[in-house]
């Protein structure tokens, strides 16, 4: 699976169950109600920047 993360978008390709883990993974890490583009800037007082996301090729 690849991940290609920018500061506004996030793009995941891969087989349908490998996307699935990748956001439920994420999920995990971060709060219930983060919003994606508070994920993708990593902004620690609404959630955590996955270890995935920042492998962006």
């Amino acid at each position: 699976m690849k991940t290609y993360a920018t500061l506004h978008q996030l793009r995941l390709v891969g087989k349908g169950w490998e996307i699935r883990r990748y956001l439920q993974d994420a999920l995990r890490q971060t709060a219930r109600n983060v919003r994606l583009t508070d994920y993708l800037e990593g902004n620690p007082s609404r959630g955590v920047r996955s270890k995935h996301a920042s492998r962006a090729q």
